[in-house]
């Protein structure tokens, strides 16, 4: 399992260590650390997209690729955190496993210092070196067949390239960061996106230092969710979930029960949607009675509509295509009624079930914690009832939907005199812990208590007449 350890960053002092499971929670208060530490995650496992861009992108440079790589880390670091001069002296190491990891510290100067571990960075310069050499075959000399088979070869190569890089991380999933106010992939105009994405663009493009960026992670971000929404955009044009489906039920050989869980999330996404999601000519619709086609445009569609129609989308189509991906939600609760929250998180975790996946949740909500901890108990109790040769009868167990206890982790982060960070998954009964998740409610109780006492010593006491 891969691991963050974090030492005094931004508004984490202290040490924080924190397991990677395949299902991760973070919650607690705005400001207290949360956004931080999934940021943080998201830009060590983005790391090899990164690596893998450097080495395609300078195929014929005789620079040592770890010396550049050491460079484009601190680019990306400063581009997401900004400024270090101001920053407390940190060390932040994620182990990808227990033989690779990369350390991040200031050094005296207050400049980043990146650190690969040794046989990381030994196995880094071995696998793409020797990938290099046989990429530069030489040309001088070759008639155009030879030519043709070493432009055949190259191709080859780069997938090899693919290979080790994802094998150097220890991971193959795709990374997409989706952040909270997604809703601007609805809300605003084409013009608006297209000037978004132009500024952007440029603005990357000036050479300016290090230390000059007035661009914020959250932008940065931002920019990444935007690209990936207009490709699955695109999907969805002229097509819906029920189309989407057929094709992939035509043109692959899926068995029927997977097809049922096809069907089964997009009956979920229609429920929380309240109605059936269409894009066509007359643009991005929530068609709310198919029978006299009554729809609402969904940038006039409820804020709820607006913001979880994204994630709706891209979980679909990773359950559509078997997709192995890293994915960070920031909350996933944001304008949703309690039941839709409960939805969307049995979404998320039939994506867990049927790929080989990996989700982080930073919420608010103890009320999604409370659905989580349903989704594992159910795990457990069907885990008993297979061992079981015990006949019982009750309540149906949503398999679909169920967490396995052993690839999820929870951590809570508290406003004492400081922020305290601690896990509140209890590995001993494979819950997350109860009094964590009364916490709140036991606040908002007492103060009703408190107020009760109060109100019935204010209340005026009826007189009781005396009768003869």
């Amino acid at each position: 399992m891969q691991k963050i350890h974090i030492k005094n960053f931004g508004p984490i002092t202290g040490d924080v260590e924190i397991d990677i499971s395949q299902m991760l929670v973070l919650i607690g208060e705005q400001a207290s650390g949360k956004s931080t530490i999934s940021k943080l995650i998201y830009f060590f496992k983005s790391l090899k997209e990164d690596l893998f861009g450097l080495i395609f992108n300078n195929l014929d440079t005789d620079e040592d690729i770890r010396i550049s790589f050491i460079k484009e880390i601190q680019l990306k670091f400063y581009k997401f955190f900004g400024a270090t001069k101001h920053q407390s002296n940190f060390k932040i190491t994620y182990f990808y496993n227990k033989n690779k990891n990369i350390e991040l510290t200031l050094n005296p100067d207050k400049y980043l210092h990146v650190k690969f571990d040794k046989d990381f960075y030994g196995e880094i310069g071995d696998e793409v070196r020797t990938l290099l050499q046989a990429i530069k075959l030489p040309t001088n000399g070759k008639n155009a067949y030879e030519l043709i088979a070493i432009e055949q070869s190259k191709g080859k190569y780069l997938d090899r390239l693919r290979d080790i890089v994802d094998g150097l991380f220890q991971d193959s999933r795709t990374s997409l960061f989706v952040p909270a106010g997604r809703n601007i992939t609805v809300t605003y105009s084409e013009q608006f996106k297209l000037n978004f994405f132009n500024d952007l663009t440029l603005d990357s493009k000036k050479e300016k230092g290090i230390e000059d960026s007035n661009q914020s992670v959250d932008i940065h971000l931002m920019l990444e969710f935007l690209k990936k929404m207009e490709t699955i955009k695109e999907v969805f044009r002229d097509n819906d979930f029920d189309t989407l489906i057929d094709r992939e039920l035509h043109f692959k050989n899926i068995d029927e029960a997977y097809t049922k869980v096809l069907l089964s999330a997009k009956q979920i996404i229609f429920d929380i949607l309240k109605g059936k999601y269409v894009h066509n000519e007359q643009g991005e619709r929530i068609v709310f009675n198919t029978q006299k086609n009554q729809y609402v445009h969904l940038n006039n569609a409820s804020s709820g509509q607006q913001e979880s129609v994204r994630i709706l989308q891209d979980i679909f189509l990773i359950l559509l295509n078997k997709q192995d991906v890293f994915r960070i939600i920031e909350e996933p609760e944001a304008h949703l009624y309690p039941l839709a929250q409960k939805k969307l998180i049995e979404l998320l975790a039939m994506v867990l079930n049927y790929t080989d996946s990996q989700i982080i949740i930073t919420t608010h909500s103890p009320y999604i914690l409370s659905v989580v901890n349903n989704l594992i108990f159910a795990k457990s109790i069907h885990t008993l009832k297979v061992e079981s040769s015990v006949a019982v009868n009750g309540f149906e167990l949503p398999e679909n939907t169920m967490i396995d206890p052993t690839k999820f982790r929870a951590y809570g982060i508290k406003n004492k005199e400081e922020w305290e960070f601690v896990s509140i998954f209890d590995k001993s009964t494979n819950l997350i812990n109860q009094n964590y998740l009364d916490e709140i409610s036991e606040i908002v109780g007492s103060e009703f208590d408190e107020m009760f006492e109060l109100y019935k010593q204010l209340k005026p006491r009826k007189r009781v007449r005396k009768t003869n």
